[in-house]
């Protein structure tokens, strides 16, 4: 069992109400410069096609092989006109006003470019350039937007990611009451699910017999 986590903020959290629990430790944290460490990431789009949708929010949470140690990087509203906010779809319209995520795009000032540069300057301090993993919950879509729109950032990470789907498709076969010991909090929110999705990987990782 995970028996303590660490986290460090170098970044301020983008919501007061987006809480991580941690048990806190008198020694200070350090996340020494690695490959093995991992790039957790999420993303809000306005909706799921990268060929016409754009990402509204970025949060990258790097945190060290054995997930003990993580540290929170930029969680990022990038601007977005009027017109491509108002043409999302009633889901993501309804999602987002209620999260206020569309207000913090509005009021945003950093473009995807800006964005771009924000996540490599974090990434060069914990991860070599080729050698890093990103890593997330079902990112398989989320990469296909980096991919068009952050072609750096995207480039920065091995073409491999680390996906905890794998292991709740595992789960859902092998054994499905492990799945069910999770439950998700669906926030909606990329420094939210970022998190839980380091969280999830500690549950799977932890309970799993290997």
């Amino acid at each position: 069992m995970l028996k303590y986590a660490i986290l460090i903020y170098e970044q301020p959290l983008p919501t007061a109400n987006f809480q991580v629990r941690t048990i806190r430790r008198k020694k200070m944290a350090y996340l020494p410069f690695g490959e093995k460490n991992f790039m957790f990431f999420d993303c809000e789009f306005t909706g799921l096609n990268p060929e016409t949708d754009r990402i509204l929010e970025i949060a990258v949470v790097v945190t060290s092989p054995d997930f003990r140690v993580r540290v929170q990087g930029p969680a990022i509203a990038i601007h977005q006109s009027d017109r491509v906010l108002n043409a999302m779809d009633p889901w993501n319209r309804d999602t987002h006003a209620r999260t206020g995520l569309t207000r913090r795009v509005r009021a945003s000032e950093i473009d995807e470019t800006q964005a771009e540069r924000m996540l490599l300057d974090f990434a060069r301090k914990y991860v070599p350039a080729g050698k890093g993993s990103l890593a997330g919950n079902c990112i398989n879509i989320d990469r296909q937007f980096l991919a068009r729109n952050m072609v750096r950032f995207n480039e920065y990470f091995r073409y491999g990611t680390t996906d905890v789907v794998t292991l709740i498709e595992l789960a859902k076969r092998l054994n499905p009451r492990l799945k069910d010991g999770f439950k998700r909090k669906n926030a909606h929110g990329a420094a939210a699910d970022a998190n839980e999705a380091v969280d999830m990987f500690i549950h799977y990782t932890r309970s799993f017999r290997w």
